[in-house]
C-alpha cells in the first residue's frame, strides 16, 4: 500500500502576547537574526580569510563589495559548506539557552533554500546577506516546527514562551500542526502563521465545465475584465486616499528626524568643549518620531488589508465559477519602469493575483493557464483577427476596418485570451497522451 499523498496548508491569526510574552518573542527574533548571520559568517568563510589584514569594519565592507560580484561557481561550493555545519561550530551566547531550540535548524533550512533559490535562477534572486540589528527594530520574524500548539480554540501556547497568548481562529484546521512562523509587524501587531499537513484541502469548489478569459487593467472601474462581460473594480479611490495619508506622514517623518540630526550634531559639538559629556539621544527615545513611524506603520497595513481583501474576494469568486482560466503572463518589472505607469502598475498588485489565482485553482483540481507575454490580445479582432497595429494605449473603443466590428479594447482581449488559453491547453493535452 502506498503513502497518502499529503497537502499543506497556511492559517494567519492575529496573537495578543502579554508583555513577558512580548519579550520571549523578541528575544527569539533576535536568535534567529544572529543565527542566520552565524551560519553565513561560517559558510562565507573562504571569502573573510581573504582579509583578514583589514579591520573589522574595512573588513565587512570588502567582503560586501566581493558578494556583490561573485561568481556563480563560487556561490555552489560555498553551498556545500551548509551540508557540513553542525550546531557545535556555532559559538553561541548564554542567552540563547533562553530561546527556541528549533530556531536553528529552521534557520538552517532556510538559508540553504534562499542559496538554491539563487542558483536556479540568480536573475531573480541574491546571494544571501547579513542580516543587521536595524533590520529587526520595528519588525522582524522567526520559524519553528510543531514544538508550539493549540491549547484549544481561543490560546496559543509558543515553546519557551511561559505564558498564553490568546488567538483568535476564525479558519480552523483538523490538520497536523506542521509548523509555525511568528511574525512581528511594523505596526507592532504579533500574528502567527500556521501550516497545517491534512490528507486533502479544506476549500472544495464543484467544477462547472467553464472557461474564461482575465484581462487586467491598472484603473479602478474595470480592474478586472473576463471575457464573459463581467467587469470587477477596486477600491482605487478609497487607495489614493490612503497613500495620500502615507505621504502626508512621510514628510512629517522626515523633518522630525532632520531635527533629530541637527540637535545630535550640535551636543556633540558642545561635548568637545565639556569637562563632562550630555547624553546624546538616541532615535528611539524621540517620543514623537515614533508616534508618526507608528501611525505610517499602521496606514500601511490598513492599505495592505484593502487590497489583499479585494484581491481575494475576487479571485475566489473567479474561482468557483470557472473550471479553466486563461491570463496573460505580464512582464510587470519591465512595466514598472515606465515613469508614467510605474505608480498605477505597482498599486494594481498583478502578482498577486496571479499567486492567489494559483493556489486557489489548484487546490480545486483546476487550471490555471498562461498566455505568452507577447501575444497581441489587445490589437487582434476577436472576429476576423486583424491585427490592428496602430492601436495606442488610449484608444479604449476601436472599429475593425476589416469586418466593420465596434470593439471594446479589455472585453476583446479577454475574449482573445481564452481562444489562446484553451488553444494551448489543446497542445498540451495532445503532447500528454502522444
Amino acid at each position: 500500500m502506498g503513502t497518502e499523498k499529503k497537502v499543506y496548508e497556511g492559517r494567519v491569526f492575529k496573537i495578543y502576547p502579554e508583555k513577558d510574552s512580548i519579550e520571549k518573542i523578541e528575544l527569539n527574533i533576535e536568535y534567529a537574526r544572529v543565527t542566520w548571520n552565524n551560519l553565513l559568517y561560517h559558510c562565507y568563510q573562504p571569502i573573510y580569510a581573504k582579509y583578514c589584514d583589514l579591520s573589522r569594519k574595512e573588513r565587512a565592507k570588502a567582503v560586501r563589495k566581493y558578494l556583490s560580484s561573485i561568481e556563480y561557481t563560487e556561490v555552489k561550493e560555498l553551498r556545500k559548506r551548509l551540508n557540513k555545519i553542525k550546531r557545535t561550530d556555532i559559538d553561541e551566547k548564554e542567552w540563547t539557552r533562553d530561546c527556541d531550540s528549533q530556531i536553528f535548524p529552521q534557520t538552517l533550512r532556510i538559508l540553504k533554500k534562499a542559496f538554491d533559490n539563487y542558483l536556479k535562477n540568480p536573475k531573480h534572486f541574491k546571494v544571501p546577506k547579513f542580516k543587521s540589528r536595524k533590520s529587526i527594530r520595528y519588525s522582524g520574524s522567526y520559524q519553528t516546527t510543531n514544538a508550539c500548539r493549540l491549547v484549544n480554540e481561543c490560546t496559543f501556547k509558543l515553546n519557551k514562551v511561559s505564558n498564553k497568548i490568546p488567538i483568535y481562529q476564525h479558519y480552523p484546521s483538523d490538520g497536523r500542526l506542521y509548523k509555525v512562523n511568528i511574525k512581528k509587524k511594523p505596526d507592532e501587531t504579533y500574528w502567527a502563521s500556521l501550516v497545517y499537513e491534512q490528507s486533502e484541502h479544506t476549500v472544495r469548489r464543484e467544477k462547472t465545465g467553464r472557461s474564461v478569459g482575465i484581462d487586467l487593467n491598472v484603473s479602478g472601474g474595470n480592474y478586472i475584465t473576463l471575457s464573459d462581460g463581467h467587469i470587477y473594480s477596486m477600491p482605487f479611490e478609497e487607495i489614493k486616499r490612503i497613500e495620500n495619508k502615507i505621504e502626508r506622514e512621510n514628510r512629517k517623518l522626515s523633518k522630525k528626524y532632520e531635527q533629530w540630526r541637527k540637535g545630535v550634531a550640535i551636543i556633540e559639538n558642545d561635548n568637545k568643549k565639556a569637562l563632562i559629556p550630555a547624553h546624546i539621544p538616541k532615535l528611539e527615545e524621540r517620543s514623537n518620531y515614533q508616534k508618526n513611524r507608528l501611525k505610517k506603520a499602521k496606514l500601511q497595513e490598513h492599505l495592505n488589508n484593502i487590497k489583499k481583501d479585494s484581491i481575494r474576494k475576487i479571485c475566489s469568486q473567479i474561482a468557483n465559477d470557472y473550471d479553466i482560466v486563461a491570463m496573460e503572463d505580464l512582464n510587470v518589472s519591465g512595466m514598472i519602469k515606465n515613469s508614467k505607469l510605474a505608480r498605477a502598475v505597482a498599486r494594481s498588485n498583478f502578482r498577486e493575483i496571479r499567486d492567489t489565482l494559483k493556489y486557489m485553482l489548484e487546490w480545486s483540481g483546476k487550471k490555471l493557464i498562461f498566455v505568452g507575454r507577447f501575444y497581441p490580445s489587445s490589437k487582434l479582432c476577436y472576429e476576423c483577427g486583424y491585427k490592428n497595429d496602430n492601436l495606442t494605449l488610449k484608444d479604449r473603443e476601436w472599429d475593425c476596418p476589416n469586418c466593420n466590428a465596434h470593439l471594446l479594447r479589455d472585453l476583446n482581449a479577454a475574449m482573445n485570451i481564452e481562444r489562446e488559453g484553451l488553444r494551448i491547453l489543446k497542445e498540451e493535452i495532445i503532447e500528454e497522451k502522444g
